[in-house]
């Protein structure tokens, strides 16, 4: 990712200008197209983008947050995008805005879709609790960049030949690789090219190179659940420098690259959609909402704020978030209040409503009361629920806190120490202190970052002080840890993916392709892993400890036990004879279905094996 620190210079008269153009609107379920361009080319794009995400989605067993959609402004020409183009090269790029997630495209132009691929696979990584390093976030996001649909399959992994050039005249140490985080000078400064090349390259060779896969398929299996790359090499006989020349070997002398085909019947989406045409005011607005998330200054952006209808919600939506960048939380809760009040629905509205009131004196209340808006125009919501929660405790609504603790029924491993932590003060501050330190137990089994492992800490001291009879503020406690909350999610404003189509080097011609078929069941994101393959009789699903636990009986007549840790990742289907897989859901309690399923083998600190896929198959 690339953050856009970028100042784009744009007069009062090409602004005025372009929001005077015909522009539509074009709603599908997850997207929201807003361009000068046809309503076919709008709906177009919109069909693209629901058929990826469907892919994502489907292939990667993971489940996307429901919220504000995603909106993608689709220009008519290169004058109407030059002055939102971050820099000169940038055919588009996916920017996570203060308001929403923009992904902006300058017309159709080749390689588009390749920044769009990109990009999803970011958040699709992020969706799915993954806590990889940045090389290879970078590394899977250029695999999947590839993405292309061929028939009843897609192929991913395809060659990226302006990386091939990168590697040629300058090297970055795979020592120093492993080591670059989102400020480091590689990431974002002249050797950036290098870094993506070298990540892209590795991930390749590590995932889909074949004469060596025995050695690197284990090696990309631990990296995925989180080891050091000291921990994934350990037991093998490579070094960080024999990794980093069986690479060199890769990029810079190999002529042979294996891409992967995946099963998945590429089709049309059946979606839902609806088109409308903008007025200047609403225009004029998300114009000005865009030019505010590419990091401008306020005095340059001042301009078009100062333009925007506050008659008309979307212009109060810009002013608030405008006032938002400024720091003027209050000023910003004002216009929020009057968006909301000329009609604004959108449930990002609220949540970001809810913070604002949160940050301004004495409006601890009015918080609440927008969170549970936000929730009730998304009840699946995960991030407002928590917060929700957690402002509960805030305000000490303790009752309120303890009985919505009880809407949670699925939860991510990524966030379920934050929900325990919330559930054990919840239980202390009911005085239920002996449930409070199993939750608090429960907290620490899943915490993941050192700010999770932080978190628990503090939750111990606070129990044993309460246990002690000591008084502790709550509320305190809840003020701090938003503070570091939000210390902690800081990022920046933007995230570009170079257009290489725009590139005046000479495309390398691959000497053969040999396409790797993929098994039909999905046992991790990159087909690597350590798991087993088997059909049992499954005869119960226990739910009332940590993580629920199923019971097979095998054909040899023992008894297997799995955990489910995150049923959300899980690919659960059925299947019938001539039909295609349908999804299902696991009930709790006794069973007797035959099942093909795949784990994971049970690591040093684990009692059971890990359920991975699960298919019903009477």
């Amino acid at each position: 990712m690339l953050y856009l620190r970028f100042a784009v210079l744009f007069t009062l008269i090409a602004f005025t200008a372009l929001a005077e153009e015909k522009w539509i609107r074009l709603k599908t379920p997850n997207f929201e197209i807003f361009t000068p361009q046809s309503e076919k080319k709008a709906k177009e794009t919109a069909l693209y983008f629901e058929q990826l995400r469907d892919f994502f989605l489907r292939y990667w067993g993971t489940k996307a947050e429901p919220g504000t959609p995603v909106r993608i402004v689709l220009f008519g020409n290169e004058k109407q995008y030059q002055p939102y183009r971050p820099y000169e090269k940038a055919a588009g790029y996916f920017s996570h805005g203060i308001d929403r997630d923009w992904i902006v495209l300058s017309g159709y132009l080749d390689g588009w879709e390749r920044i769009v691929c990109h990009e999803y696979t970011h958040l699709m990584v992020k969706q799915a609790g993954l806590a990889v390093p940045v090389w290879l976030n970078e590394g899977l996001a250029e695999i999947y960049s590839t993405f292309k649909p061929q028939g009843a399959k897609v192929q991913v992994g395809d060659l990226i030949p302006g990386h091939f050039y990168a590697v040629q005249t300058d090297w970055i140490p795979l020592e120093r690789v492993f080591e670059v985080k989102h400020d480091s000078p590689e990431y974002g400064g002249k050797k950036t090219h290098q870094f993506y090349a070298e990540s892209w390259g590795l991930t390749h060779m590590l995932m889909l190179e074949q004469q060596n896969r025995k050695t690197y398929a284990p090696i990309l299996a631990k990296l995925i659940r989180g080891a050091t790359w000291q921990d994934a090499l350990a037991g093998t006989n490579l070094t960080a420098k024999t990794l980093d020349l069986d690479l060199q070997n890769y990029m810079k002398r190999n002529d042979r690259f294996f891409a992967s085909l995946i099963p998945y019947k590429s089709t049309r989406p059946d979606v839902e959609w609806k088109s409308e045409r903008l007025g200047p005011a609403e225009v004029n607005a998300n114009l000005a909402l865009l030019q505010l998330n590419l990091g401008k200054k306020q005095s340059e952006s001042g301009i078009r704020i100062d333009q925007v209808d506050p008659n008309v919600w979307q212009g109060q939506e810009a002013l608030a978030y405008a006032a938002w960048r400024k720091g003027e939380l209050k000023s910003a809760h004002e216009h929020f209040d009057k968006a909301i009040a000329l009609g604004a629905t959108s449930s990002k509205l609220y949540y970001d409503a809810a913070r604002a009131a949160m940050y301004s004196r004495d409006r601890a209340s009015e918080s609440v009361s927008y969170l549970e808006k936000a929730v009730q125009l998304y009840p699946e919501w995960t991030d407002a629920k928590l917060q929700l929660l957690e402002q509960y405790l805030f305000v000490g609504n303790y009752a309120k806190s303890l009985a919505f603790t009880q809407e949670f029924k699925k939860i991510g491993s990524a966030q379920a120490s934050r929900l325990f932590r919330a559930v054990a003060y919840s239980e202390a501050m009911s005085n239920a202190q002996p449930q409070a330190e199993v939750s608090a137990k429960r907290a620490t089994e899943f915490a993941r970052t050192e700010f999770d492992k932080a978190e628990c800490k503090r939750l111990a001291d606070f129990l044993n002080l309460q246990k002690q009879g000591s008084q502790v503020s709550l509320r305190d406690r809840m003020r701090e840890l938003r503070q570091r909350a939000d210390q902690e999610d800081a990022i920046g404003f933007g995230d570009t993916a170079e257009d290489e189509a725009t590139s005046t080097q000479p495309y390398l011609r691959r000497s053969e392709l040999a396409a790797v078929e993929t098994a039909p069941g999905r046992e991790s994101i990159m087909r690597v892993t350590d798991s087993v393959k088997l059909e049992a009789v499954l005869t119960h699903i226990e739910c009332g400890g940590a993580f629920p636990v199923l019971r097979l009986e095998t054909a040899e007549g023992t008894t297997l036990e799995l955990d489910l840790r995150d049923p959300s990742k899980i690919n659960l289907e059925v299947l019938q004879p001539g039909e295609s897989p349908k999804s299902l859901e696991l009930n709790c309690g006794d069973q007797k279905r035959k099942v093909r399923l795949s784990y994971g083998k049970p690591t040093a600190d684990q009692t059971r094996g890990q359920l991975r896929t699960i298919q019903y198959v009477d």
